[in-house]
């Protein structure tokens, strides 16, 4: 397959720009197949696959993940890479999910590289800034616990209570086997509230410095590892009468990808990479409590118009995340009282819940960034108390803090709460319940999303989720209209028994444009449409027809695309 002409413009006006800089340029380079291992038979490629996968990981899929081929797991082609190599490009990361390698070279090197066959195309990396909490002070007679504050949760009584935690600690839920990947700044565990945490950390590493070591280390800043600690002791601080948190019973992956008060071109390459070795291992949640919008003069920044779900690497990693039944928890941003003011990547996904931040008092913190996409979505999702929020740093000082970071590590808790009881929802009803659990759920908007989330209301309506399945029988189709690029529609099947389920969409003409069968199994099943016709070619903007069969079931319904 040779480059199109149109490629090579893009590839020239990219080398163009870069003419003036001095030095090497970082870049995501996408192939066009895996090579030898697109070739392989299904069995060869199961058996291939199973190097990357986990038996945990593959069990979740099964549960809550969305239609997949076999191919996104297999490895790249190493010839591809070799050959970049050759060109003089230096290799920082391979993702398997995206095709795709980043690396940095000379503006000619990379022009070279564009027009290799096996290139589909080239994307500049991003350099992101990471964005500190709004603020935190040390909480007063952080030592006693204070005498003012109820007995069994201490400092964290009031976090708990506005969201109803206690109610599914009262029912014994406190995350117990849920793996919950938490992406931060790195993680201290010398806090006794923290101590718990050690034997239930599955694994931790450094996407920094390439080691497993998550603390601080020679060659980090003083206070790197103090965000992630605190982010961590929101979710699963143990230290009855002072400090709890939602999931203290959860398993944990932990990976230090942000590197505090730098502006560097990696930290992108960081959260793609901790993805895929997340997910390999089996985690049911992501939690990232990562804030990023402007960056710096000359660096290439994002606009608004890239936060429409599938613009930046970050946002597609976690949407390969949520393909896989991974849930993504993502602060909203606080940029509410900047100049950018909206949501940050990756809360800009389609399937990653963005969480924004209110007070006490439930009104909206100023700092809370606001929505919609730039395509138009409802964003954030939800909101939960991102001010004064109880929390551990690496000082070991238990501090109250603001920001979007701190209602992040809440909602984490809470989703690992409802899994941990039905842990057979699948990520489409998963992010239903917590998004219609919200006080705003009949009237949302894009300042509190569908409102504050209340986990005894998200474990009611995930209990009468589990319940439901009485026939074989469908769900509204996701998302409905559909706006073109924005990814895939999927069809949510309810069967009681395993049957063939057939997906047909037609034209207002009565046109047959697709047609998908796959063998279903008792339980939820996902049948996608990637909104293209039998010919593999986008279909117009209109009204089309669908009708699913399965057994006994036969439906048809009307989606739009725009």
């Amino acid at each position: 397959m040779r480059i199109s002409s149109l490629f090579l413009s893009i590839a020239v006006m990219i080398a163009s720009n870069f003419s003036a800089l001095r030095g090497e340029e970082k870049f995501w380079i996408f192939f066009t197949d895996k090579g030898q291992n697109h070739t392989l038979s299904v069995s060869k490629q199961r058996d291939l696959q199973k190097n990357f996968v986990s038996s945990r990981a593959l069990e979740r899929r099964r549960l809550r993940g969305m239609s997949l081929t076999i191919e996104t797991d297999l490895p790249l082609e190493a010839d591809y890479i070799s050959k970049v190599e050759l060109l003089g490009i230096k290799i920082h990361t391979i993702s398997r999910w995206l095709n795709a390698i980043s690396g940095s070279g000379s503006p000619d090197q990379i022009l070279q590289v564009a027009q290799l066959p096996f290139v589909e195309s080239v994307k500049r990396v991003k350099v992101w800034r990471y964005k500190n909490s709004v603020h935190s002070q040390p909480a007063p007679e952080a030592e006693s616990g204070g005498p003012e504050l109820l007995q069994r949760y201490g400092f964290s009584d009031f976090q708990i209570r506005f969201h109803n935690i206690h109610w599914l600690h009262d029912k014994g839920l406190t995350g117990k086997g849920i793996s919950i990947a938490v992406f931060d700044t790195g993680f201290r565990r010398d806090h006794p509230a923290l101590h718990h945490v050690q034997p239930r950390i599955i694994a931790e590493y450094d996407f920094i410095q390439m080691d497993s070591i998550t603390s601080n280390q020679p060659g980090d800043r003083s206070n790197q590892d103090d965000h992630g600690t605190i982010v961590l002791s929101v979710i699963a601080s143990y230290l009855p009468d002072t400090l709890i948190g939602p999931a203290y019973d959860a398993q944990f992956l932990l990976a230090k990808t942000e590197i505090e008060g730098e502006e560097l071109h990696v930290e992108e390459d960081h959260w793609m990479m901790a993805a895929e070795w997340a997910e390999r291992l089996g985690a049911d949640i992501v939690s990232s409590s990562l804030s990023y919008s402007t960056f710096d003069e000359g660096e290439g920044d994002y606009s608004y118009q890239d936060m429409d779900g599938q613009t930046t690497i970050i946002t597609r990693a976690a949407q390969e995340l949520a393909r896989r039944g991974v849930l993504v928890v993502s602060s909203a941003g606080n940029e509410g009282n900047t100049p950018w003011y909206y949501i940050t990547a990756p809360a800009d996904g389609f399937y990653t819940l963005g969480v924004g931040s209110v007070n006490s008092n439930n009104n909206l913190s100023a700092f809370s960034s606001r929505g919609p996409s730039y395509d138009g979505r409802l964003k954030p999702d939800i909101v939960a108390l991102g001010e004064n929020v109880f929390g551990v740093g690496s000082s070991k000082i238990i501090r109250a803090n603001r920001g979007t970071s701190y209602s992040c590590p809440l909602v984490t808790g809470i989703a690992a709460q409802i899994l941990e009881q039905f842990p057979r929802t699948d990520l489409i009803t998963l992010l239903k319940v917590l998004r219609k659990s919200g006080d705003q759920a009949d009237f949302p908007d894009n300042q509190k999303g569908y409102g504050k989330i209340d986990a005894l209301r998200a474990w009611e309506l995930a209990r009468e989720a589990a319940s439901a399945l009485i026939g074989n029988q469908p769900a509204p189709p996701l998302p409905n209209p559909y706006y073109q690029d924005s990814g895939i529609i999927f069809f949510q099947v309810d069967l009681i028994s395993p049957q063939r389920i057939h997906l047909q969409i037609f034209n207002i003409l009565g046109q047959k444009v697709s047609d998908v069968v796959q063998d279903g199994e008792s339980g939820r099943n996902l049948m996608t449409w990637n909104v293209r016709n039998s010919a593999g070619f986008p279909v117009a903007g209109g009204i089309y027809l669908y009708r699913i069969r399965a057994g006994s079931l036969n439906f048809t319904g009307k989606l739009t695309v725009f």
